[in-house]
């Protein structure tokens, strides 16, 4: 146990330093509380670490690509919002819910996974599963539909893996 702690120190600093964040005291019974939680968290996390040959080695241009990604993911998450908005205030509410099924292409369990969790966080889509490559999206129309196949964040992680040292 005290190895987990000491091998998982940066974890417990980062999850104590967001509970002083979000708490915005520094009062003796809330720091204690904080270290208490940030603790068990880094404890109970230590069990779902990835092995070593699934983690993807971090350098400076792939963080920059994902920071690329993250910032587009925002921004196509703001878009859906509005187009989601126009859709549902206009009297005849044209929707034509469809489910659409794609493979990404996409070859590491984690990027398949982040782009799934982003189809679902991007208002008008919601991805029903994933088995292997095979993508079940359901989407508010049917042009988003075929649109979500070809969406271009998909580009963007195949990127990150082509430069991402598996």
């Amino acid at each position: 146990m005290i190895k987990s702690i000491k091998e998982n120190w940066g974890r417990f600093i980062i999850l104590f330093g967001f509970w002083t964040l979000l708490t915005n005291s520094l009062h003796p019974q809330q720091v204690l509380v904080g270290v208490i939680c940030s603790l068990l968290v880094v404890l109970f996390s230590v069990s779902f670490r990835l092995p070593e040959r699934s983690r993807m080695r971090l350098t400076s241009k792939i963080v920059w690509w994902l920071v690329l990604y993250l910032i587009i993911l925002i921004k196509e998450i703001l878009l859906a919002n509005l187009a989601v908005a126009r859709i549902l205030l206009k009297r005849d509410m044209n929707i034509s819910p469809t489910i659409s099924r794609f493979h990404s292409g996409l070859k590491t369990p984690l990027m398949k996974v982040l782009f799934a969790n982003s189809i679902t966080l991007t208002p008008g889509t919601l991805t029903l599963s994933l088995d292997d490559d095979v993508y079940l999206v359901h989407c508010l129309t049917e042009k988003g539909a075929y649109e979500v196949a070809e969406w271009p964040l998909k580009y963007w992680l195949q990127t990150v893996e082509k430069e991402g040292k598996w």
